[in-house]
């Protein structure tokens, strides 16, 4: 009878931990599923970031973010110990052709900087063509003595509040994650500790530190989003908090001490996650970046101008140096791109703090015997056959997009 009981109370126990996984937004509540799906990140020069694949909201929303190595967390590998590849950075999305011509790698400045080289007599032909025969040389140096200090100032002012901007997100987005994972690991230490004796709560406990994992290690930001307003794991351990305070029997009740622990951990979690997605959603806009190329093209036309108010062949000296301000301007441009998209890239997020306590996190939940072999590391999906998507038009589909237009 008492071996009947048990296997009785396991399978409730898996079904409820199943029932509250199941709890997710329906994937019709996120139209951007679709843009998440077809994701690409090949991006190789200003001109795509400018025409093609522009950073908008959207991508800034859908971009996986990846805090670590997803492998480790699936069922295949739950047993796997894990080894120092784990807190690698993730692979990159960019394509071979974005590889091979990155904008920190050597092909890539050789060929920016010969095209400028090559292009410049025929720029500066061009412009004495335009401007005829009547213009005024001394008057068009003068014009340029005076115009070039003051975009120079101003282009060197962007430059500097950009670099800051971004260096900052990026170093409280980094600081942040690993503060909240290892939060997030010592919170799930205290709730396996505090329901010691409730092997029930304890694998809903822990189903709800995995998702999160699971959101951190392979959800996007508006995944995140939509999983925070429909099923928060964070809540759902407060609730369960309080309707496992209600279950106890008179006489005995929760460690007092743990139990306040824990409560000050969630809080703290509350407060970390807020902090982590505002400083995730900080991305500057591609309008950032259409001044910054206006800014710089003002400043290579006032070069080009101050050549030909100089009324002498265009030397080599000249060519060279307008090549290596094209390739300068193009390196400061793609080294700022990079920054503010801080999950791929050379300058990502380094994850190794925060991927440590989460691979933590799943060595003590894979091996803890109250729990083992009853918490899922696997992400689920959600059922359209009990909420199918709303029909959406193409004008419906040009509105939604509308609605994030920068």
């Amino acid at each position: 009878g008492d071996g009947k009981s048990s296997k009785t109370s396991a399978s409730n126990n898996q079904q409820r931990t199943r029932r509250r996984r199941n709890a997710a937004y329906p994937e019709s509540a996120y139209h951007l599923a679709k843009d998440e799906a077809n994701l690409r990140h090949s991006f190789i020069s200003f001109i795509d970031h400018s025409i093609g694949s522009r950073y908008t909201q959207v991508e800034r929303m859908v971009e996986p973010r990846t805090y670590a190595r997803p492998d480790q967390f699936t069922k295949e590998y739950r047993d796997v110990p894990p080894t120092i590849a784990d807190v690698a950075p993730p692979p990159s999305l960019y394509g071979p052709t974005a590889k091979f011509l990155a904008w920190n790698d050597l092909p890539a400045r050789l060929i920016v900087g010969g095209m400028s080289y090559f292009a410049f007599p025929y720029i500066v032909e061009s412009v004495t063509t335009a401007l005829g025969d009547s213009i005024n040389h001394e008057a068009l140096a003068e014009l340029v003595g005076n115009f070039m200090p003051s975009v120079s100032i101003i282009l060197g002012t962007y430059f500097s509040l950009t670099l800051g901007i971004l260096y900052e997100r990026k170093r409280r987005i980094q600081e942040t994650v690993a503060l909240e994972a290892a939060a997030l690991s010592r919170t799930s230490l205290n709730l396996l500790d505090l329901f010691a004796d409730d092997a029930e709560a304890a694998v809903q406990a822990a189903q709800c530190i995995v998702d999160q994992i699971n959101i951190l290690v392979r959800d996007s930001r508006g995944r995140e989003v939509m999983g925070v307003i429909y099923s928060d794991p964070y809540a759902r351990i407060n609730h369960l908090l309080h309707t496992s305070k209600e279950k106890v029997p008179k006489g005995e009740e929760l460690d007092p001490c743990l139990l306040a622990e824990v409560r000050k951990g969630i809080e703290n979690l509350y407060t970390m996650r807020t902090q982590r997605m505002s400083d995730e959603a900080m991305g500057l806009p591609p309008t950032h970046f259409d001044v910054m190329t206006f800014l710089c093209g003002l400043l290579l036309t006032g070069f080009v101008l101050g050549t030909v108010a100089s009324e002498q062949y265009v030397c080599t000296v000249s060519r060279v140096s307008f090549s290596a301000l094209v390739a300068s301007y193009v390196i400061f441009y793609e080294m700022m791109f990079d920054l503010n998209r801080p999950f791929d890239g050379v300058y990502q997020v380094r994850r190794c703090t925060a991927a440590m306590y989460m691979l933590q996190i799943k060595q003590v939940i894979s091996n803890h015997p109250l729990v083992k072999g009853q918490v899922s590391f696997e992400s689920v999906e959600s059922d359209e056959d009990d909420d199918p998507p709303a029909d959406c038009d193409a004008e419906c589909e040009r509105q939604k997009r509308k609605m994030w237009f920068n």
